[in-house]
């Protein structure tokens, strides 16, 4: 969901890709437990490798991703539009509150950025 409403907002693959991976290091104490609740969950049928890739957050898995939208959607947007029943309108709503133009007609400081 965040990917496409990065993609909405006009961000670039790579960089949805790259914020895709900080899950991998933000989820890295908690997948013990998951990975653990998962293979125990009623109804899973994949053995552990495929388990863990399930949990894995890579950025070349996102860019894939997107690729496969806008080559079976046209666009991330034709994709939100037509499967996700979301109006013109919305994503024009979505966009005025989520872009923000940089103070003072510069950029943003890329070192703040970097976690």
């Amino acid at each position: 969901v965040c990917a496409i409403v990065l993609s909405l907002c006009g961000v670039d693959d790579d960089t949805i890709a790259w914020e895709y991976g900080l899950t991998e290091e933000g989820l890295a104490p908690l997948k013990k437990g998951i990975m653990q609740r998962l293979m125990s969950a009623e109804g899973v049928t994949v053995d552990e490798a495929g388990a863990w890739r399930m949990l894995s957050s890579r950025p070349e898995s996102m860019l894939a991703t997107l690729k496969v939208m806008r080559e079976e959607y046209g666009s991330v947007e034709e994709y939100v539009l037509n499967e996700c029943r979301v109006s013109p309108d919305e994503i024009e709503r979505l966009r005025r509150n989520f872009i923000v133009e940089p103070q003072n007609g510069g950029v943003l400081d890329a070192e703040r950025a970097v976690l």
